[in-house]
């Protein structure tokens, strides 16, 4: 585990050789950055909800809802719901954001890679 957190931090220094190296790496190996975006994401929404004032914060989110719809929408934000509504958006937010972006390397690639194909 050491040696790929080394990989990928040199990726930031030297990322002719870090690249090398992560892809002589097995494949799961090269999904270690996203996953660790991934984790270090849901901690901080999951420590964020433990800390904040929940009453505070339902009482932000239904400011602008009409009264009638008010005690219903309270009801259902519980701090288990609000939890598992963030984890999943980060989950979703971080995977279609780095899908986003690796179609731009390749569309980048195919434009001004001089057939240089970035394969193993």
């Amino acid at each position: 585990m050491t040696n790929i957190i080394g990989i990928y931090t040199s990726l930031l220094y030297t990322p002719e050789k870090g690249f090398a190296e992560a892809l002589k790496r097995k494949v799961w190996t090269l999904f270690f950055p996203l996953l660790l975006a991934i984790l270090i994401t849901a901690v901080i929404n999951i420590y964020y909800y433990n800390i904040v004032d929940m009453a505070w914060l339902l009482k932000q989110m239904v400011a602008n809802a009409p009264k009638e719809q008010k005690q219903t929408i309270l009801e259902s934000l519980t701090k288990t719901r609000l939890v598992g509504i963030s984890l999943v958006g980060v989950f979703l937010l971080t995977v279609s954001i780095n899908l986003f972006r690796g179609f731009v390397y390749w569309v980048a690639l195919k434009i001004g890679g001089d057939g240089v194909p970035f394969v193993r």
